[in-house]
């Protein structure tokens, strides 16, 4: 895989934001529920990329921070 310059990768998000929270995906992932998580998280500096994860056949989206 090739990265852009500048482009943030999945490695730097976890070292410089070591805290994680995991929601259900379902919650996150509608428009307005999605502004909004992500507004309220971007108040508390939250790393601009989110990722997601499946575990006991649900799907989660993560949001890290630096400080907990």
């Amino acid at each position: 895989m090739t990265q852009r310059k500048g482009e943030v990768t999945l490695s730097q998000i976890k070292h410089k934001w070591p805290h994680h929270v995991a929601l259900p995906a379902d919650r996150v992932r509608r428009l307005k529920n999605s502004e909004e998580v992500h507004g309220f998280a971007a108040t508390f500096s939250a790393a601009q990329l989110t990722y997601s994860l499946r575990r006991d056949d649900s799907d989660y989206v993560v949001f890290c921070f630096s400080k907990p």
